[in-house]
């Protein structure tokens, strides 16, 4: 029995090994184990800040597009004026801090424009374009009315195709459609380009740090009219940011008013009136520094008021108005059209194409189209002694067409139209003895006149102008008898409701309204007491604008703004996680 007792004491020894060999492996996974969790935890804990991180710079892209497009005029910051603002820089957000730059200082705009480089599809990706020069590395172009964002810019062959470009095409931004263009239309671009660093806890020593970039498109106004003294010079302003600026020049014709204004881009646009002895055209040209420049009507047009003009793009525009004489017999209306240059046509009197058919005398204050093949022309019948609307449609060919209004409306002038889609057009006026007129376009075969969509109680007034936002919300403006401010807007029925100014303006006709967006428009009108009369809305309230040097004692006769319908940022890019 002795003799085993060594075996058993080896045994014995070899389990003691084993077993603190096992709690040796056993400690190590645990301590394995923990410093695996203790990882995942930190992991975790890094990716949840880096996370904040993110959105606390998202955060301050959306604040700097807030302060770059702010509603309240008074509170809205030019780009040059976002770096170091105390509305974007180290403000808490969240679990963290952000600030906000603009690298550049300023904001961007390309001047001469690009152009297109060939003919653009409404699914094209890549932009082919003449020139990147001036242009941001990436946001948000205008295109005709088509707003594109995009990536980035590219001068190598492989990307583009046809160098230089434009890449990673995002079409029909800020609430437009996506659509052809043809070769040689101007590429406008006006935005600020922010750069927002978000840091957790703060930025002086963060835990993790996200930097973000975008292109904020910002908006830029035009309105024209005439000084209300002897000797009228067609006048020009423009709104770019927060300010207006006075654009007249001293070549421009005197003894002449500018009536409409309408904006195609940033890069493109068309002004219209008369002068003495015939119309007065001017476009916006950009090129080869940003100016006005007078343009040709190919056929003699005699003594002609060019009272309205709207485009479709680059090569597609029509202008109407009504020879001076009217009342003294023959046609009056005129209708000419720009298809892309170098001149304005006038159809002959001979066959009077494309105008209706039998004539109609009478003048033709706005116009409006929808398509290349739907088109509205709204005014008042010209002959002596006889009064009422007068509604033209083109729908291609070859010649515009007189439509009629089902219901009653007594010697009614119509000055303006606006449509949301084919089915879906405004016109305003007034009829005789100063009663407000407002018809509809659904569809046909007519269009309708209820009193039932009027304002209550009624209000006896003149209405210039109509634009909309959208098929629940629209504006009309105008001057009662007595000569003060008329704002109505419709906001999906069943009628039309009076609004007024957040303060009174004696004496004010407003001529013209046009909006960006629901809480951004702008409305203007004739001098009153001695200043300029331009009204701002900013969701809540219509405000007058402060007295400018720049802009003092002149009638506003049209507006018409560009920017950004939709406030969604353009090319958002994070720089590094």
């Amino acid at each position: 029995m002795r003799g085993r007792e060594p075996g058993i004491r080896r045994a014995r020894g070899f389990l003691l090994i084993v077993a603190v060999l096992l709690l040796v492996v056993v400690a190590v996974a645990v301590l394995a184990l923990g410093n695996m969790i203790s990882a995942d935890i930190r992991a975790g804990v890094g990716h949840a800040q880096s996370e904040q991180a993110y959105f606390v710079a998202y955060s301050g892209l959306e604040r700097a597009t807030r302060t770059l497009l702010e509603p309240t005029l008074a509170n809205r910051v030019p780009c040059a004026s976002l770096n170091g603002n105390p509305a974007v820089t180290d403000v808490a957000a969240g679990p963290g801090k952000f600030s906000v730059r603009a690298p550049g200082g300023a904001a961007v705009y390309p001047s001469p424009p690009a152009t297109l480089n060939g003919n653009l599809s409404a699914t094209a990706g890549v932009i082919p374009v003449n020139s990147i020069a001036g242009y941001s590395a990436r946001g948000r172009v205008m295109i005709d009315t088509e707003s594109i964002d995009y990536s980035a810019t590219s001068n190598a062959a492989a990307s583009c195709g046809s160098a230089p470009c434009f890449v990673g095409a995002h079409r029909g931004m800020a609430g437009t459609s996506a659509s052809t263009h043809t070769t040689g239309t101007r590429v406008g671009q006006f935005q600020c380009d922010v750069q927002s660093a978000g840091g957790v806890p703060d930025r002086v020593s963060p835990h993790a740090e996200r930097v973000l970039t975008q292109g904020t498109q910002l908006q830029e106004a035009w309105a024209v009219g005439a000084p209300g003294g002897a000797g009228q010079r067609p006048w020009f302003v423009r709104f770019r940011e927060n300010t207006w600026a006075d654009l007249t020049h001293t070549s421009f014709n005197v003894n002449a008013q500018l009536n409409k204004v309408a904006m195609l881009s940033y890069a493109d646009g068309w002004a219209v009136g008369n002068q003495s002895g015939g119309e007065l055209i001017y476009h916006w040209t950009v090129t080869p520094a940003p100016g006005w420049a007078r343009m040709a009507v190919s056929g003699a047009i005699p003594n002609v008021n060019l009272q309205g003009v709207h485009c479709l793009d680059a090569s597609s525009c029509w202008a109407v108005g009504a020879v001076a004489n009217i009342g003294g017999g023959g046609n009056n209306a005129t209708i000419i059209r720009w298809t892309g240059g170098p001149a304005w046509t006038y159809p002959a009197r001979s066959n009077g194409a494309p105008l209706p058919s039998p004539a109609v005398n009478a003048q033709l204050n706005s116009v409006w189209c929808n398509s290349a093949n739907d088109c509205w022309a709204v005014g008042n019948n010209a002959t002596a002694g006889v009064t009422g609307e007068v509604i033209l449609r083109w729908t291609g060919g070859p010649r515009w067409t007189r439509m009629a209004v089902s219901g009653s409306i007594p010697n009614a002038r119509l000055w303006s139209v606006k449509c949301i889609a084919a089915n879906d057009c405004w016109a305003v006026g007034a009829a005789s003895g100063g009663n407000a007129v407002i018809i509809r376009w659904t569809g046909g075969p007519a269009w309708s006149y209820s009193a039932a969509v009027l304002p209550t109680p009624a209000v006896n007034a003149q209405l210039n102008s109509v634009t909309c936002n959208s098929a629940s919300d629209c504006w009309a403006v105008g001057n009662t008898v007595g000569g003060n401010e008329v704002i109505l807007r419709w906001s999906g029925g069943p009628r039309w409701v009076r609004i007024g100014p957040s303060a009174a303006i004696a004496n004010a006709n407003l001529n013209a309204v046009s909006c960006v967006n629901a809480i951004d428009c702008w409305a203007v009108g004739n001098a009153s007491g001695g200043r300029e009369t331009m009204l701002h809305w900013d969701g809540s309230a219509w405000t007058q604008l402060a007295d400018s040097a720049s802009a003092s004692n002149r009638n506003l006769f049209s507006v018409d703004v560009i920017g950004a319908a939709q406030r969604a940022p353009a090319a958002r890019r994070e720089l590094y996680p």
